[in-house]
């Protein structure tokens, strides 16, 4: 019961980043940026904790912020007709470089950020991570998520916003033909793909009551793959991201086990990618079989 519960714990910010990501998907937009903004909305968490004394403040002023970068860059690739690929990686590099650049000035250090490391030189509010930390129970950090990835799927399936997003992705010459600009949706999509990446940023240094450098662990790339391998369904997301986070697990604790010194250090982090693999293949066979039986 515990593994199960820590699986569902540590599986929050990758259902949060696949939500965004699942978002952006529906209105034809491949959210690489989601990973930077993760690290991004992490580390400004972080920051805006120790400017104001207050978690909530720091939280909401960090999705804040996430949202008015996804705006800017929406607006400039929908206004340019840049490649949305090539605007999501440069939004990667500039949470990287932004990041690197800021916690040096503020913090005087490109590592690691956690109140008992910044003793000397910083005044942190007393119990600022940790009386937020004890306060949410287990179950208090994943229903919240898991309600808002099912929140999804009857409003993308049954509201009029919804069903215009999807044909936004799939035909935005129908939109242009009834006088609706698909831009606009494709736009609003971006900024609900960083919401969702802001709030994974922000649960990530809350649980380690730390800021760590690319502490998105690759969540943001991971959550791409759980859109794909769930076929852009809200369940099959949901299914996917869980399936990630138990390989993740293992690997971990795989890591700590005895028994398993035979296997290679670098190979346990690539078990959640192996894992998605395996499923790919397995869950194509049939649709391969059933195809060939067509023709």
């Amino acid at each position: 019961m515990k593994i199960i519960l820590n699986i569902l714990v540590s599986s929050v910010p990758l259902l949060l980043a696949s939500a965004g990501a699942l978002v952006s998907e529906y209105a034809g937009v491949l959210a690489v940026f989601i990973d930077g903004l993760i690290n991004l909305s992490a580390f400004l968490t972080f920051l805006f904790a120790y400017w104001t004394g207050s978690v909530a403040s720091a939280c909401l002023l960090a999705a804040l912020c996430a949202v008015l970068v996804a705006l800017l860059a929406s607006y400039y690739t929908e206004k340019t007709k840049a490649n949305p690929f090539v605007t999501g990686i440069v939004l990667n590099l500039f949470s990287s470089g932004f990041t690197s650049v800021c916690s040096s000035l503020v913090f005087r250090t490109k590592g690691v950020l956690s109140p008992a490391i910044l003793s000397s030189g910083f005044t942190f509010k007393e119990g600022l991570f940790p009386s937020l930390t004890n306060e949410i129970s287990l179950f208090a950090l994943f229903i919240p998520a898991f309600i808002c990835v099912l929140v999804l799927y009857p409003v993308v399936r049954y509201t009029k916003w919804g069903l215009r997003l999807v044909v936004a992705g799939a035909a935005p010459d129908i939109l242009k033909k009834k006088g609706v600009e698909p831009s606009v949706y494709r736009c609003s999509s971006w900024l609900i793909a960083a919401l969702f990446a802001s709030v994974a940023g922000s649960v990530l240094t809350l649980r380690l009551s730390s800021f760590v450098p690319n502490i998105s662990s690759g969540r943001g790339w991971i959550a791409l793959a759980a859109v794909f391998l769930g076929r852009r369904n809200v369940f099959g997301v949901i299914a996917s991201s869980l399936l990630f986070t138990a390989a993740g697990y293992a690997a971990d604790s795989i890591q700590t086990a005895a028994g398993f010194s035979f296997i290679p250090p670098s190979v346990l982090p690539a078990l959640p990618y192996i894992a998605a693999t395996v499923v790919f293949f397995v869950s194509r066979s049939p649709n391969r079989a059933r195809n060939s039986k067509k023709n």
